[in-house]
């Protein structure tokens, strides 16, 4: 059975979550609260949240919406590490064993 899934993007605009749609096949039209697991580069779990149909040209096409698990949504507000241009001088400098081009007979 074809269903179009819609599943939400990373970013969520003020107003809700913006969903994308594909078309993937299903033995059954999955049901409210179900889980289903990509793995895509969406990779993860999302719930049925609503099942409904959507209309393409004359016909339906049965469709679901999901929404990103508990763990995924907490992974979304993890903060991005920045390294600071005083921190980059900390490490170890991986190419302290290269001669400088002033010594080409190293």
């Amino acid at each position: 059975m074809k269903v179009r899934v819609f599943v939400p993007g990373v970013a969520e605009a003020a107003d809700g979550p913006c969903y994308g749609g594909t078309d993937h096949q299903f033995p059954a039209l999955p049901s409210l609260g179900q889980t289903l697991r990509f793995t895509d580069e969406r990779k993860g779990d999302f719930t049925v949240i609503d099942v409904g149909f959507v209309q393409e040209g004359d016909a339906f096409v049965a469709a679901v919406w999901l929404e990103a698990d508990a763990a995924r949504r907490a992974s979304y507000a993890e903060p991005v590490v920045v390294i600071e241009a005083a921190d980059r001088h900390s490490e170890r400098d991986l190419n302290h064993d290269v001669p400088p081009d002033s010594m080409p007979t190293y």
